[in-house]
């Protein structure tokens, strides 16, 4: 497992790299960004702030704890696995309680199964 900044993936993403497997971000801020055909399994997310992200055909088989998914939006290719057609491990939607944040961000209490990705806006 590799620890990286929300700026690090952002810098190697714009450089061309899709693989994100197995990394750990914490404590970081996502919202809005658009990510295509990146590949997060086994990724581990922790009060990152997801809100209204874009993702266009990726693999999200990935864990999130404490993170705000609010508006994010998957396009494309289905979850690659996972419990229950696979998605969004500890998922966090706006319909759980919320729980206070570190650093300023709007985070959930986690879903205690893999979620699908019912719980995240889905258009294609």
């Amino acid at each position: 497992m590799e620890k990286i900044t929300a700026e690090d993936l952002l810098r190697r993403y714009a450089a061309g790299e899709r693989n994100f497997q197995q990394i750990i971000l914490e404590y970081a801020d996502l919202s809005g960004v658009e990510l295509e055909n990146i590949s997060l399994k086994g990724a581990r997310f922790s009060y990152v702030n997801l809100s209204s992200i874009k993702l266009w055909d990726c693999d999200l088989t990935a864990k999130f704890t404490y993170c705000n998914l609010t508006d994010a939006v998957k396009r494309g290719r289905g979850v690659e696995s996972g419990e229950q057609g696979g998605g969004l491990e500890g998922a966090c939607t706006p319909t759980n309680r919320e729980r206070p944040g570190r650093a300023g961000l709007n985070t959930h209490v986690p879903l205690r199964f893999t979620a699908s990705l019912r719980d995240a806006a889905r258009t294609g």
